[in-house]
């Protein structure tokens, strides 16, 4: 496994109580729904590798499926020291860490998120009304034409919004939610 090659502890319950919570995505599911998006984007006439961005990070182990994916260059934010060391240690350890940039950062904050083609989230925060707050920016700051692949969305008006796009065929599972910023 590369995190024990890598010589890497990932027992995420030594991480600091400033770390948003984490919550393993079902690698097989992101895998699929990213492979979409990117085929989709690429069906829509973008020029290069899709740019992405996982807000809430972690350890970075969706930037890892997002690189083998064929995302470059990928790029994690976190609050967390920690977990952006731990995926610093993890990114490098594999042949394509060079494509990757990692923040400290509070994603209610990050002001970021209009240079990413595909930005993804898997409910980083456990407080509700924070987390709807951390949606409801993503959304207003995606780019036109921009990706948003979300697990456990809390804020479902985006799908009666018309400044977006719901696209249900490049989803995996019920589990992400994939909604594209009309350009």
């Amino acid at each position: 496994m590369l995190a024990q090659r890598a010589g890497l502890d990932l027992d995420t319950r030594k991480l600091d109580d400033n770390a948003y919570q984490f919550i393993p995505a079902p690698a097989d599911e992101v895998l699929e729904t990213l492979l979409n998006v990117e085929k989709f984007l690429y069906d829509e006439g973008i020029p290069q590798p899709p740019n992405f961005l996982d807000a809430g990070c972690g350890i970075g182990n969706v930037l890892l499926i997002a690189l083998a994916a064929g995302y470059e260059p990928v790029s994690g934010v976190d609050l967390n020291p920690a977990a952006i060391e731990t995926a610093k240690t993890l990114l490098s350890a594999t042949a394509i860490g060079q494509y990757f940039k990692l923040d400290i950062g509070n994603i209610l904050s990050y002001d970021k998120y209009n240079s990413f083609d595909v930005i993804y989230y898997y409910h980083p925060l456990g407080n509700r009304r924070l987390q709807i707050e951390f949606e409801r920016k993503v959304e207003k700051e995606c780019k036109k034409g921009g990706i948003i692949v979300a697990a456990l969305k809390e804020d479902l008006a985006i799908t009666k919004r018309h400044d977006f796009t719901h696209l249900p065929k490049l989803e995996a599972s019920g589990l992400l939610k994939v909604f594209r910023k009309n350009a």
